[in-house]
């Protein structure tokens, strides 16, 4: 049997029926699907019958109380008793949380994930600032989330180079989304085989601004550029290098051989060579 709104199978096992929503026409779903499908709609009827008592879904009696406390403890405000004699309840907001440096542990605790903290439109750069790059990652974030958030390539100074590489597994192309520049990226000190590893490729760094001029600041050597990145005639060209801008941008002459187009030279009987 399966469930019509994502045409996964409803798995049960004997009286065990985890995830699965029943109405009283008999028509089940799966709990999650059911629960997006009434709240898109505005409704809480059988999606497969036209004329249904609202009030008739059954969740199981401590499904709904999990799930209520879940929702609870997610969206309500977190009541704090202030200090004092006074003795009355304030309501404290997740901004406010946030402001004042509440451990991103007890956050969790009570249920905040990284998407309520999207909602209430907190930056990264506000995150960045009360916590550590590490306790956010361990909070949950991921590099949809940042992106999301406003992360800017300033923002990548504060990860390092495993948290790029192994928690994020970050690549060229996400950190294009950044608009980062060729200097920006330059400044990360990352070397020239690690960028080869994320991808970086001669189209990538032309893109961020990369030119004769500015590939100086990854690396001095022309063997680096030749080896990962592996330019073709075409794209020293455009990228500026020619023994003058070779001098002035202070590069090893000695290494440059640009690539050069194969001679077509014919005898004089015919014959190609």
């Amino acid at each position: 049997m399966s469930c019509i709104l994502c045409n996964d199978t409803i798995i049960k096992s004997g009286s065990l029926r985890p995830n699965v929503a029943t109405f009283e026409c008999g028509h089940e779903f799966h709990l999650n699907c059911i629960l997006k499908h009434c709240r898109e709609n505005i409704s809480s009827s059988c999606p497969l019958c036209e004329e249904f008592d609202p009030s008739s879904i059954n969740l199981g009696h401590d499904r709904m109380l999990a799930l209520q406390t879940l929702v609870d403890s997610r969206r309500s405000f977190v009541q704090e008793k202030p200090k004092g004699f006074l003795g009355w309840f304030t309501e404290k907001s997740l901004t406010a949380m946030i402001r004042s440096g509440t451990s991103l542990e007890t956050m969790k605790l009570k249920g905040i994930t990284p998407e309520d903290i999207i909602e209430e439109q907190i930056n990264w750069e506000t995150m960045s600032k009360v916590y550590k790059t590490g306790a956010l990652l361990s909070f949950g974030f991921k590099w949809h989330h940042m992106i999301t958030m406003g992360f800017q390539p300033d923002h990548f100074k504060l990860l390092t180079w495993q948290q790029m590489s192994d928690t994020l597994n970050l690549t060229a192309s996400d950190m294009l989304k950044t608009s980062i520049t060729i200097r920006q990226l330059a400044d990360l000190k990352i070397d020239i085989p690690h960028l080869h590893e994320m991808g970086f490729r001669i189209r990538e760094l032309k893109q961020i601004g990369g030119n004769c001029e500015t590939l100086r600041l990854l690396t001095t050597s022309l063997s680096d550029i030749k080896t990962y990145f592996q330019p073709t005639a075409s794209d020293w060209d455009s990228l500026g290098f020619t023994k003058e801008s070779l001098v002035t941008h202070g590069w090893e002459t000695e290494e440059y051989t640009p690539v050069r187009k194969p001679r077509i030279l014919k005898s004089k009987n015919g014959f190609v060579f």
